[in-house]
């Protein structure tokens, strides 16, 4: 009876391995993402479909359902990554981040005499990034049953060489050191360290980080609340990617007569200029509304939001978050009351105007380049007049 009363807190092992299996197909999807996004930033494929194939039949033998691949939204997202948007406020992490996980495992294989080389010591970090480790002592079934047992699942290369990334999100790949790899162990081309020498890189980047902590808060010291007038430096050239991608995106014909997404947005750009060529946020709502079907047709806002929200004022994703509400509105006169009584009520409601105005084929309109150089020195230039 004992035992009996008991039994229910073991884990069931079929539950287990549910729960592995979804872990792993994240990960996974993660994977095949950052190689497609690589395929595509490399140009080795000329379109998201077919880099995601390549991708998929890169790292599974099997065939991945098409609900377990990624979308083309998270692909873009690796490819803003290897573009460099947020680089430089992203790297920094990214490398302490990998290099912590070598620290783990360099402690794990100490028996072995590991070092580290490659990405996770020089950097940069990119999707898809490898720990490199080389193993001076030991054999490979010995190194594999001791990773087993930490939990983790090895694979055994071509090359002889051993690799997993099933727990961290990167590639993890180990090697025997030959003879020839030892004669060059000192060169430029092949620096590694040890579990010694990373604990020193660890803690001088460290020292480093602290001044640069310091160094904020004197200038936040000096200049006190004071915030910087301006845009991200990577924003306007990632709103000139996601426009153009718009060209490609044709509409329905009986409701949107003028053609592709980008003469569409363009339309209501040119509309809203008219009307409130002063408000720059409103102005900037107008041009990029519709930049998240370009992403993923099927979310387009939240893939809008993941690609820019952090780049955009609260006002301005306010009006590309409800602009689909305003355009019924217009037809039904039922909307919300918290939006009726916001005071940007009136710009919401003539956005929704201009994107339904903005369907005209034949309309005049200026380019992208143009309409993204206005709405960048728009702050400026009426501070001139």
């Amino acid at each position: 009876m004992f035992r009996q009363s008991i039994a229910p807190a073991i884990p069931n092992p079929r539950v287990m391995r549910c729960i592995n299996n979804l872990m792993a197909d994240r990960k996974l999807r993660q994977a095949i993402a950052a190689e497609a996004a690589r395929l595509l930033q490399q140009r080795k494929e000329p379109d998201f479909h077919a880099a995601r194939r390549k991708a998929a039949r890169w790292f599974s033998r099997q065939r991945v359902a098409p609900a377990d691949l990624p979308s083309f939204g998270e692909i873009q997202q690796e490819v803003f990554a290897l573009a460099g948007l947020f680089s430089s406020e992203r790297q920094q992490s990214a490398l302490n981040e990998i290099r912590l996980i070598a620290h783990d495992l360099l402690e794990l294989l100490h028996d072995f005499e590991p070092r580290l080389s490659g990405s996770a010591l020089t950097g940069p970090i990119l999707p898809g990034a490898e720990i490199e480790l080389t193993l001076a002592l030991g054999d490979l079934s010995e190194i594999t049953a001791i990773l087993f047992d930490a939990g983790h699942r090895v694979q055994l290369r071509a090359d002889g060489s051993l690799t997993f990334f099933d727990h961290y999100p990167c590639v993890v790949s180990l090697v025997l050191e030959s003879p020839a790899d030892s004669a060059t162990v000192g060169s430029a081309a092949h620096r590694q360290v040890d579990l010694q020498g990373l604990d020193e890189l660890l803690a001088a980047e460290a020292e480093r980080d602290h001044a640069r902590m310091v160094a904020l808060d004197q200038q936040a010291d000096e200049f006190g609340d004071e915030e910087e007038d301006g845009y991200h430096p990577d924003f306007f050239p990632t709103l000139e990617m996601l426009l153009n991608k718009l060209e490609s995106i044709r509409l329905d014909p009986i409701l949107h007569p003028e053609g592709d997404l980008l003469y569409h947005s363009l339309q209501v750009y040119e509309l809203g200029l008219a009307e409130r060529p002063y408000d720059e946020e409103f102005l900037l709502a107008c041009l990029i509304h519709d930049v998240g079907v370009g992403l993923d047709r099927r979310h387009p806002l939240d893939a809008t939001w993941n690609a820019i929200g952090e780049l955009i004022t609260p006002r301005t994703w306010f009006f590309i978050e409800n602009r689909a509400e305003a355009v019924e509105y217009l037809s039904t006169g039922r909307i919300r009351g918290t939006l009726k009584r916001s005071e940007d009520f009136e710009e919401l409601v003539l956005l929704a105007q201009c994107d339904l105005k903005g369907r005209t084929r034949g309309a005049p309109v200026g380019t992208v380049e143009d309409a993204l150089a206005y709405i960048a020195g728009l702050s400026s230039a009426w501070d001139d007049a």
